[in-house]
């Protein structure tokens, strides 16, 4: 015999030997989260920047909304390009979910302007 508990996302079933009693909790924890400003890069897409403030060479993670850069297939992850300052030293496109854990979203015009041009060369 089996217990089940159902959330708002998924259905979890546990054996009835289960240890101590079961709790009904949530799942799928979606925290909002406060979005950066939109910037529209000249001659293509419109992008949100965050900044993770130095922890990981990827420094930067530009999340890409688009039509030429959805794809129905990711389930919905978007588009991104993590990069270094100024890209110098990493600048690699990636898929993932945007979210707090990609650092704190930051203003496109406050990046450093070699960051700027690299993300517009990049995005073109």
């Amino acid at each position: 015999m089996t217990h089940s508990i159902r959330s708002s996302a998924v259905l979890r079933s546990f054996p009835s030997g289960a240890p101590g009693p079961i709790r009904a909790y949530k799942l799928d924890r979606r925290e909002a989260v406060k979005r950066p400003a939109t910037h529209e890069i000249p001659n293509g897409p419109k992008v949100r920047v965050y900044d993770n403030g130095g922890k990981t060479l990827d420094r930067y993670t530009v999340v890409i909304d688009g039509k030429d850069w959805d794809d129905s297939a990711s389930h919905g992850a978007k588009s991104m390009l993590g990069l270094s300052e100024g890209g110098v030293s990493f600048s690699q496109f990636t898929e993932g979910k945007e979210g707090k854990h990609l650092g704190k979203g930051v203003a496109f015009g406050s990046l450093s302007a070699e960051t700027q041009r690299h993300i517009a060369r990049r995005l073109k």
